[in-house]
């Protein structure tokens, strides 16, 4: 049987309308605002502190797209990774909420383990720093190279990086007493995570 091209092009129509035109894997901005979609309801941040989770989510999300690393991680995971460093700098009661529904988010969908996205996190903080000594060598061509400042050295990097995992760690075990599944909290798989795919538990 031979299709015309009007046959072949309703039929891809007729795809594209099942899919809503999904027709690309989520970036990290957008799983990320997806993320944060959800935190929003159970919070009460300052416009400053939801504008700065924004901006920072945005700018680790460009930046990742220059480590090799972050190509071979998943979307979610490199989002959650951002976010869970903007949190990071944030301090006192909007901290604690906001790592709170954090990790309830965590825990409803099919995301890495936190050990993967604790690794991720650290990545980014050392690209982060990175690209933070670029710009701060930048016209210091004239300065002496022993005074320049030095990168971290990796046994430094890889001592963070277990520091920051078993906080990770332990702030989810605290966490866990927290039950999500009975919560008023629960969030729907008609969310805007499960429009990406992601399983609600």
């Amino acid at each position: 049987h031979v299709y015309t091209v009007e046959e072949i092009e309703d039929m891809e129509r007729t795809l594209l309308n099942g899919l809503s035109w999904r027709c690309n894997a989520p970036t990290v901005s957008q799983v990320g605002h997806s993320i944060l979609s959800l935190i929003l309801p159970y919070v009460k941040c300052s416009e400053v502190t939801w504008g700065f989770l924004m901006d920072e989510l945005k700018y680790l999300a460009e930046l990742a797209v220059r480590e090799y690393y972050f190509s071979t991680q998943r979307a979610s995971t490199i989002a959650l990774a951002s976010i869970f460093n903007a949190i990071r700098q944030i301090q006192g009661q909007e901290h604690q909420e906001l790592l709170q529904a954090f990790l309830c988010i965590m825990e409803c969908f099919d995301f890495d383990e936190p050990e993967v996205v604790v690794v991720a996190s650290n990545k980014l903080h050392l690209l982060l720093q990175q690209e933070n000594h670029d710009h701060t060598t930048e016209g210091m061509m004239d300065v002496p190279e022993a005074e320049a400042p030095k990168c971290i050295e990796t046994s430094s990097l890889n001592r963070r990086m277990r520091q920051n995992l078993k906080l990770y760690l332990r702030e989810l075990e605290l966490h866990r007493g927290y039950n999500p599944k009975k919560s008023p909290r629960i969030v729907s798989r008609n969310s805007p995570l499960s429009l990406f795919g992601c399983r609600a538990a």
